[in-house]
C-alpha cells in the first residue's frame, strides 16, 4: 500500500524467513524495515489483508499474531513508519529445506539475471471458474407444540465457491410437516469484478404474534381476556442485486426484482376469572389478514463502514447505511432506513458508542392492513419495553393501549453506550482473556408515530420513552450472549427488570 504522499510504498515480505513490514523509498530507492515482529505479519485468513495505511495521515495498522491470538499494531506518525534501512538477507533465505532441490524450475529462473523467460515458452491455462462445496451448514430438526399444534422442521445449507472465491453460490432448505412450513433460498453472488452482482431466489414463511388483553365480564364474572393475534406471512421472492464499491470504507447497493405475499391470521383467547383465576374459556379462530399482493420492489442503499470489531462489540470507527426502498403494484409504499453509528475511544479501553436510527414506512398504502406495524419496545431498539413488562392501562371498551402505545409505522431511537473490557479496565489496554467480557453502561430514547392497521386505538399520536441501566456481554466460545439490568423511565412500563439477549452490541 502507498503512502498519503505516494512516494513510498509499503509491503510484507519474509527475507529473513519471518513476515514482516517493509518500507520502499521510490525516489531513493532504498528499503527499509518497519517492524520487527518475531511471530509475524499476517492477516486472520489467506485473503484478509495484513497492513492498512491510511490515506490522510501517517499511520499504518498492522495485524500480527501474538501470544496465541491476533492483534492490531498502530505505527503513527513518519518516525514510526520509517525503520533502519534493511539488511541485505542470507542467500539461503528464501530457500525450503532441503535446500538441494530436484527438478526445481523456480531457482534457476531466479538466478537467471537476463529476466524471465518468453511466456510462450511455458504452458498456459485458461482459469475456469467451477463451482465446487465449499462448506456444508449443520443440519438441524425441531420439534414442539403450541396454538397451531404439534410440528416437526428439519432442513440445512451448502454453500458453493469457484477456487478463487469470486462466485458464491449458497443453497438452504427447510421442510415440515406443514405445508406452510417449507422455505428454501437459493444466493448467487459474483465478485470477480469491481462490480459485484447476483441475484436471489426465496420461499420464505414468517410468523408474528401481538399480545392484546381487556377486561370485561362473562358468565356474571368480571373477566381478564388475553388474546396473541398471530399474522402468518408466505413471501416469495426474485430478485438481482448489484453493489459497486467507491472505496474501501464506502459502496453504493442496488436491487430490484418482484415479490408475492400469501396472508393468513388466526386469534388465540384464553378468558380467566378475576375473581378466581379459573379458566372460563378457549377459543382459537382464523381472522382476515388480507388479500393475497404481488408488487414490484426496488431499493438503493449506501453503506459506509470503517468499525473495528472487539470480540463482544465494535470499539472505534463507524458505520452507517442510509437506504430507500419502494413498492408499487397491489401495495405502494416506501421504506426509509437511516442507520448512523459512531464509536469514540477517549481513553483506552473505553469506548463510547452511539446510534442513530431512524425506521419508517411512507406512501399510499401505509395504514394497509397487510403491513404488520414496528414496535418500539423490541430489544432490537430500546431496553426494558418488552411484552412482558408492559402494564395494563384499560380504555373506556375495557382494551389495555399499553401494546397500542408503543406500534406504529414510523420510530426514531437513538442509543448512547460507555463499554469497556473487563480485564482491561485496571491495565488500561484492550485486554478481553480467554473467554471476552465487556461491561457497559447504557442510555435508550426512542419514538413511534403514525398509523398501525388495526392494532392503534385513539390515533396515531407520538410517543417518547426512554430507559437506562449497566450490563455486561459475554462472547462464549463465537455465541455472543447480553445481560442487562434496565430502567424503565417511563410508561406503560416502569421500575426495574433484568433482560437477556443473544446479539453483539451495535
Amino acid at each position: 500500500q502507498w503512502s498519503m504522499d505516494g512516494s513510498r510504498l509499503y509491503f510484507v515480505s519474509n527475507p529473513d524467513g519471518i513476515n514482516n513490514v517493509f518500507e520502499l523509498n521510490v525516489a531513493a530507492g532504498t528499503f527499509r524495515q518497519v517492524t520487527r515482529v518475531g511471530s509475524g505479519v499476517a492477516g486472520l485468513a489467506l485473503t484478509s489483508p495484513a497492513i492498512s495505511v491510511a490515506a490522510r495521515a501517517p499511520m499504518m495498522a498492522v495485524s500480527v499474531f501474538r501470544s496465541g491470538r491476533y492483534e492490531i499494531d498502530f505505527h503513527r506518525g513518519t518516525g514510526e513508519l520509517s525503520g533502519p534501512i534493511a539488511e541485505a538477507p542470507a542467500e539461503d533465505a528464501d530457500s525450503l529445506l532441503p535446500a538441494a532441490r530436484v527438478n526445481a524450475v523456480v531457482d534457476p529462473l531466479l538466478a537467471d539475471s537476463s529476466g524471465l523467460p518468453d511466456i510462450t515458452e511455458l504452458p498456459l491455462h485458461k482459469y475456469e471458474p467451477r463451482m465446487f462445496l465449499e462448506a456444508i451448514g449443520p443440519p438441524y430438526i425441531s420439534s414442539g407444540g403450541g396454538p397451531f399444534g404439534t410440528f416437526v422442521r428439519g432442513g440445512g445449507s451448502l454453500l458453493f465457491s469457484d477456487l478463487l472465491g469470486e462466485r458464491k453460490l449458497g443453497l438452504s432448505a427447510q421442510a415440515g410437516n406443514r405445508l406452510r412450513d417449507v422455505a428454501f433460498s437459493l444466493r448467487f453472488i459474483n465478485r470477480a469484478r469491481r462490480w459485484n452482482w447476483g441475484g436471489v431466489a426465496e420461499l420464505q414463511p414468517s410468523l408474528r404474534g401481538l399480545p392484546r388483553r381487556r377486561v370485561d365480564e362473562q358468565e356474571g364474572q368480571p373477566t381478564l381476556t388475553r388474546e396473541t393475534h398471530y399474522f402468518e406471512r408466505t413471501h416469495f421472492r426474485l430478485a438481482a442485486h448489484a453493489a459497486y464499491p467507491l472505496n474501501r470504507a464506502q459502496r453504493i447497493e442496488v436491487e430490484t426484482g418482484a415479490r408475492h405475499i400469501d396472508y393468513r391470521s388466526s386469534v388465540s383467547s384464553t378468558s380467566r376469572s378475576l375473581a378466581t383465576g379459573r379458566v372460563l374459556s378457549r377459543t382459537f379462530a382464523d381472522a382476515f389478514a388480507g388479500n393475497p399482493a404481488t408488487f414490484g420492489e426496488a431499493s438503493v442503499a449506501f453503506v459506509h463502514d470503517t468499525a473495528v470489531l472487539g470480540p463482544t462489540s465494535p470499539i472505534v470507527a463507524g458505520r452507517a447505511r442510509f437506504e430507500v426502498a419502494s413498492t408499487w403494484g397491489e401495495l405502494s409504499s416506501t421504506r426509509v432506513t437511516v442507520d448512523y453509528r459512531r464509536y469514540l475511544m477517549p481513553v483506552k479501553p473505553y469506548t463510547i458508542a452511539v446510534r442513530l436510527m431512524h425506521l419508517g414506512q411512507y406512501g399510499a398504502d401505509v395504514g394497509d392492513l397487510r403491513l404488520l406495524p414496528a414496535f418500539l419496545g423490541s430489544r432490537t431498539f430500546l431496553r426494558g419495553y418488552g411484552w412482558g413488562s408492559l402494564r395494563c392501562a384499560a380504555g373506556e371498551d375495557g382494551t389495555c393501549t399499553a401494546l397500542d402505545e408503543l406500534l406504529g409505522s414510523r420510530l426514531a431511537v437513538a442509543n448512547l453506550e460507555l463499554r469497556a473490557p473487563v480485564l482491561g479496565v485496571r491495565s488500561r489496554e484492550l485486554r478481553y482473556g480467554p473467554v471476552p467480557l465487556e461491561a457497559f453502561l447504557f442510555a435508550d430514547s426512542g419514538a413511534v408515530w403514525g398509523p398501525a392497521p388495526e392494532f392503534i386505538s385513539g390515533g396515531a399520536a407520538r410517543r417518547i420513552i426512554s430507559s437506562f441501566g449497566a450490563g455486561a456481554r459475554v462472547n462464549a466460545f463465537g455465541l455472543p450472549l447480553e445481560f442487562a439490568a434496565v430502567r424503565a423511565v417511563d410508561a406503560p412500563a416502569r421500575g426495574w427488570s433484568f433482560g437477556f439477549t443473544f446479539r453483539r452490541g451495535f
